[in-house]
């Protein structure tokens, strides 16, 4: 097990730690991937539009927002500063999501090495 810790808003990291063989780095900002099975773009729509009028479409400690067409619903990648942004705002998402029909996901979390914009 690993703690996060501080990094700058670059996403690159100021402290290594070890982790059984594995070097990895302490650090905040997290890439956190939803695979939605549910997930018409009507209820992505709605739920956009939720969001914004809850004044959450451009959250707080959201850098950036990626949704992509699958076979079978969408996958969703958000960078966040850190999971607690992330946990914040999912007490406003879920019950939004919920609403629309939608399945909340269990997400992938990643830590974030770089990011190149």
């Amino acid at each position: 097990m690993w703690s996060l810790a501080t990094t700058s808003k670059t996403g690159r990291h100021r402290k290594a730690i070890r982790v059984g063989k594995f070097n990895l780095y302490q650090m905040k900002t997290i890439l956190a991937q939803f695979n939605v099975v549910d997930f018409t773009e009507e209820k992505y729509d709605q739920v956009i539009n939720d969001l914004e009028a809850e004044g959450q479409g451009k959250p707080s400690g959201r850098l950036h927002h990626v949704v992509a067409q699958q076979a079978t619903g969408m996958l969703v990648s958000d960078v966040w500063e850190s999971e607690e942004a992330l946990n914040e705002f999912s007490k406003t998402l879920i019950p939004i999501l919920q609403k629309n029909g939608v399945t909340p996901a269990v997400p992938t979390i990643l830590p974030v090495r770089n990011i190149i914009a």
